[in-house]
C-alpha cells in the first residue's frame, strides 16, 4: 500500500490533472504539448506561448524565456508575430500571442486571434476591437471610446457614438443622444448630419436640437431652403414655412419662392406673389419679372415689347431698339429694326437706329452709300458727302491716294478726302456685268428658239408619218374588199357557164343537126342584143350622144395594180359617178372599173 500511494503521488505530480492545464502542485506548471507538470515548460515543444509556462515564449518551437525582440510583426521570422508588444517597449516572436496582452486592437494579436477583454485568443463572445477591422467578417466595432475598447458585434443599436462610421452597416448615429439605431425619426437634432440617411432635421431654425429628424419638412417653420427637405422649398416673407412649391405665396423676392418660381405683381407694392411666369403682372423693372421676361413701358411684364413706347433701350427687350423716339416729344417704339424710321444725325448718342444701322436723311437704314446729302451730316459716321451722294471718307494726300477717277480734296476740314470714290466702284462693276448679263439673255434666247423648232419639226414629222400610216391603211382596206368582190363574181360568172355548157350539150343530144344560116340579109330580131360585142354603156348624163351609125371606140386592155383582176378598163357606170365636189377625196384615188359580160351579153361591173 505504501508503494500504490508513493507511485500515485508520483505521477500525479508529473501529468496534468484529467489532462488539462491544471496541476496537482501549485508550484508547478502544465506544458501542454506534452501535457506534464514541470517547474517551468523551457525546452518542452510548444505551438503557442499558451503551451508554456507563464513568462515563456514558444520560440522556435520551444518553450523559452526569452525570444528574439521586436517592435512589430515585420521584426519576426516566418510563422512568428510579435507578442506582448505594449507602447513604448518591445515585445517578443512567437508562433501564437493566445493570452498575450493586446490592448485595445487586434491587431496585437496573431492573425485568426482576437482581442478579448485586453488578451488575444482564439474565440471570445465579444472581441474588443478599435475599429471593424479587429472584429470577424460580418461584425462592425461598436461602442469604441478614446482608451475605452470597443466590442465586436453584428449590430451596434443602442451603443455610443459620434457618428455614422461608429456603427453597423444600415445604422445611423442619431445627434440627439449619441446612439446608434436603424433610423432617427423623431430625434432631437440641430442639422441634417445628426439625422439618418433620406431624413432632414426640420424646423432646427428655432434653435440649438430644437429640430426633428424626418423624412419631409412640408409644414415646418424655416428661414431658408437648405432647413427643409428635398425638393421642399421655404415659403412666405414673415412667417416663413416648407413647402414642396410656393405658387400662390406672399413674397418680397425671389428667394422666398421655390425653384424655377418668382415673386411677381411687385408693381404696385412691395409685397408679390410666387409664380412660375410673371407675364402680365405688373412690374417696374426687369427684375421684377421672370427669366426672358421684361417689363415694358405699360408697366406689365412681356416676353417682348414690340409696339411699345419707350424713351430709351433699356426700355425695351433685349435685342429691341427703341425706334423714333425723336420724332414726337423723345417718345419711340420697340421694334426689333428701326429700319424705316425717323432719326437725327444731331442726336448720335444713343443711337437712333440701334446697333448696325445708320440714321440716313432722317431715316433709318443699313447704309448711307449713295444716298442724296448737301453736307457730311446727312450721311452716317464715317461718311461723307461726296457729289451729293454719302460715300464712305477715306482720308488723302494726294490723288495717288484715291483711285483711277477719285481725287483728293480738301472739302472736309482739317482733313483731305477722296471723291467719287464709292460711285466709281459700282460704276465698274456695272461695265462688267452689263455686258456679261446681255451675253447670258442673248443665249438664253437662242437656246429657247432652237428648242422651239425642233419641237416643231419633231411634231411636223409626227403628224407626216400619221397621214401616210392613215393612206395606207385606207388603200389596203379598199383592195382587200375588192379581191373579195372579184372573187365572188368570177366563181359567180365561171358557175354560169358552167351550167349553160351542160343544157347545150343536153340539147345538141336530143335535137338533129341543122343546116348552118346565112346572117347576111337577116333581119334583127326585136330583143336582139347590140350588133357590137363591146358596147358601152349608156353614156353618162352631160355626155352628148355620139351618132348612131358610129361605132364606139375600142377598149383597150392595160395590166392593173396586183390587188386587181385582168379585165377590160371602162369608165365608172353613169348611175355610181358622185358629180358632188365637196364628196370626193383628193387623198383617195378612184381606181378604174372592171367589166365582165357573160354569154347573154350581161356586164358585170366591179
Amino acid at each position: 500500500m505504501i508503494f500504490l500511494a508513493v507511485f500515485l503521488q508520483v505521477v500525479s505530480s508529473y501529468w496534468c490533472e484529467d489532462f488539462s492545464t491544471i496541476c496537482f502542485f501549485s508550484s508547478k506548471h502544465c506544458c501542454r504539448k506534452n501535457d506534464v507538470c514541470q517547474r517551468d515548460c523551457i525546452g518542452e515543444p510548444c505551438d503557442r506561448s499558451s503551451d508554456c509556462a507563464p513568462g515563456e515564449y514558444c520560440c522556435d518551437g520551444q518553450c523559452a524565456l526569452n525570444c528574439s525582440s521586436c517592435l512589430s510583426h515585420h521584426d519576426c521570422g516566418s510563422g512568428e508575430y510579435c507578442c506582448d508588444c505594449y507602447p513604448n517597449r518591445g515585445g517578443k516572436c512567437a508562433k501564437s500571442c493566445v493570452g498575450k496582452w493586446c490592448g485595445l486592437s487586434r491587431k496585437n494579436c496573431a492573425p485568426g486571434e482576437y482581442c478579448c477583454d485586453g488578451k488575444c485568443a482564439l474565440n471570445c463572445s465579444s472581441p474588443s476591437c478599435s475599429s471593424d477591422r479587429d472584429c470577424p467578417s460580418g461584425n462592425s466595432c461598436c461602442g469604441y471610446r478614446h482608451l475605452e475598447m470597443g466590442k465586436c458585434a453584428r449590430s451596434c443599436i443602442g451603443k455610443w457614438c459620434e457618428e455614422n462610421n461608429n456603427c453597423a452597416k444600415g445604422e445611423y448615429c442619431c445627434g440627439s443622444n449619441k446612439t446608434c439605431a436603424a433610423n432617427c425619426i423623431g430625434e432631437f437634432c440641430s442639422h441634417n448630419n445628426h439625422c439618418a440617411r433620406d431624413e432632414y432635421c426640420c424646423g432646427h431654425s428655432l434653435g440649438f436640437n430644437a429640430g426633428r429628424c424626418a423624412r419631409s419638412c412640408i409644414g415646418k417653420s424655416c428661414k431658408k431652403n437648405n432647413q427643409c427637405g428635398w425638393p421642399e422649398h421655404c415659403c412666405g416673407s414673415t412667417n416663413k414655412t416648407c413647402a414642396l412649391n410656393c405658387i400662390g405665396e406672399f413674397c418680397s423676392r425671389n428667394e422666398n419662392c421655390g425653384s424655377g418660381e418668382y415673386c411677381c405683381d411687385r408693381g404696385g407694392s412691395r409685397i408679390g406673389k410666387c409664380a412660375r411666369s410673371c407675364v402680365g403682372k405688373s412690374c417696374k423693372k426687369n427684375d421684377q419679372c421672370g427669366t426672358g421676361e421684361y417689363c415694358c413701358s405699360d408697366g406689365t411684364c412681356a416676353s417682348n415689347c414690340i409696339g411699345e413706347f419707350c424713351k430709351y433701350d433699356d426700355d425695351c427687350a433685349k435685342d429691341e431698339s427703341c425706334c423714333g423716339r425723336y420724332q414726337s416729344r423723345y417718345n419711340g417704339t420697340c421694334a426689333r429694326s428701326c429700319i424705316g424710321y425717323s432719326c437725327s444725325y444731331y442726336y448720335p448718342y444713343p443711337d437712333p437706329c440701334g446697333s448696325g444701322k445708320y440714321c440716313c436723311n432722317n431715316k433709318c437704314a443699313f447704309t448711307c452709300i449713295g444716298e442724296s446729302c448737301s453736307s457730311p451730316g446727312d450721311c452716317a459716321s464715317g461718311q461723307s458727302c461726296c457729289d451729293g451722294k454719302c460715300c464712305i471718307r477715306q482720308r488723302c494726300n494726294s490723288d495717288n491716294d484715291c483711285n483711277s477717277t477719285g481725287h483728293c480734296c480738301g472739302i472736309e476740314y482739317p482733313y483731305n478726302v477722296c471723291k467719287d470714290c464709292v460711285n466709281t466702284g459700282w460704276i465698274i462693276a456695272l461695265g462688267i456685268a452689263g455686258p456679261f448679263g446681255l451675253f447670258l439673255v442673248i443665249l438664253a434666247i437662242c437656246i429657247f428658239r432652237a428648242a422651239r423648232k425642233d419641237r416643231l419639226e419633231a411634231a411636223s414629222r409626227r403628224a407626216s408619218r400619221e397621214r401616210e400610216t392613215q393612206l395606207a391603211t385606207t388603200r389596203s382596206t379598199i383592195c382587200e374588199s375588192r379581191e373579195i368582190r372579184l372573187s365572188t363574181i368570177i366563181n359567180r360568172v365561171v358557175e354560169s357557164e358552167e351550167e349553160e355548157n351542160d343544157e347545150e350539150e343536153e340539147e345538141q343530144q336530143h335535137t338533129p343537126q341543122e343546116q348552118p344560116l346565112h346572117f347576111q340579109n337577116l333581119e334583127p330580131f326585136p330583143n336582139q342584143p347590140p350588133p357590137y360585142t363591146n358596147q358601152p354603156p349608156p353614156p353618162y348624163p352631160n355626155q352628148s350622144p355620139s351618132s348612131p351609125d358610129q361605132p364606139p371606140p375600142a377598149y383597150t386592155w392595160l395590166p392593173l395594180t396586183p390587188c386587181q383582176p385582168q379585165g377590160r378598163i371602162s369608165p365608172p357606170p353613169y348611175h355610181s359617178q358622185d358629180t358632188s365636189s365637196e364628196l370626193s377625196d383628193a387623198s383617195i384615188e378612184m381606181p378604174p372599173h372592171v367589166i365582165f359580160r357573160d354569154r347573154g351579153n350581161v356586164d358585170t361591173y366591179i
